[in-house]
């Protein structure tokens, strides 16, 4: 199944008409990582490089192949959806730890479904108000390395611009200024971990990662917490 397939099946079996946005993210090939390739990392990620697919550079965010992601959200985590919630989640990407990014359709009034993330073992949350601001966070905060990047200072800031480029069709054009500008800072070091014994380098702090995310992806319910399973 590839992923215009997905959407259509997903939009038949829930009813829900998936973002425009992401339709054309489908058409244009940008939800194909070729997960499942062999020696991934070795072969197809710097392929992917050079014109990199939604939200491949630096955050704990994954494509699975269409065929992989969950029919329904209870069926793969092993969990039941309160009645409430059925049929109001269709997923399209995960974390590392298997958590599922969604599509969420909890106010049948608005235009377009909010973003959230379902945790497995924690309480659900907010993320986002739209697609298109989900998009412009995640960017944003990809210009953070927790230690875990092999890349010196300017191998990393040339893969954030290339990303940059490839999302700049789906980007609002004062998210794609905004960060831009923030690519090009330097990256300053951040220690975290128990006393200090690890240290990241980023390009924002969290007051103004926060502040930034405030004025360009307003959202009065985001970080809010919900539960959508049965106990």
């Amino acid at each position: 199944m590839n992923y215009p397939a997905y959407i259509a099946h997903m939009e038949a079996l829930t009813g829900r008409r998936l973002p425009a946005l992401y339709h054309r993210l489908a058409a244009d090939g940008m939800l194909d990582w070729g997960t499942g390739a062999p020696d991934w990392y070795k072969t197809t990620y710097p392929r992917l490089l050079t014109h990199p697919p939604l939200l491949l550079i630096g955050n704990d965010f994954e494509i699975p192949a269409a065929d992989k992601l969950p029919p329904e959200i209870d069926d793969d985590l092993c969990f039941t959806l309160k009645p409430t919630y059925r049929h109001r989640f269709i997923a399209f990407g995960q974390s590392g730890a298997g958590d599922a990014y969604v599509f969420a359709y909890l106010d049948d009034a608005a235009a377009e479904p909010c973003i959230a993330c379902i945790y497995h073992d924690d309480s659900s949350r907010l993320l986002a108000a739209d697609l298109h601001d989900f998009i412009y966070i995640m960017l944003l905060q990809a210009n953070r390395t927790w230690g875990s990047e092999d890349d010196d200072d300017a191998t990393y800031r040339a893969k954030l611009y290339a990303q940059l480029e490839s999302h700049r069709p789906y980007l609002k054009p004062a998210h794609y200024d905004n960060l831009h500008a923030i690519y090009a800072r330097d990256f300053i070091p951040i220690h975290y971990g128990r006393g200090g014994a690890y240290t990241g380098y980023r390009q924002t702090t969290d007051d103004e990662e926060a502040q930034l995310i405030a004025t360009h992806a307003p959202f009065a319910r985001r970080g809010e917490t919900f539960d959508p399973f049965e106990a």
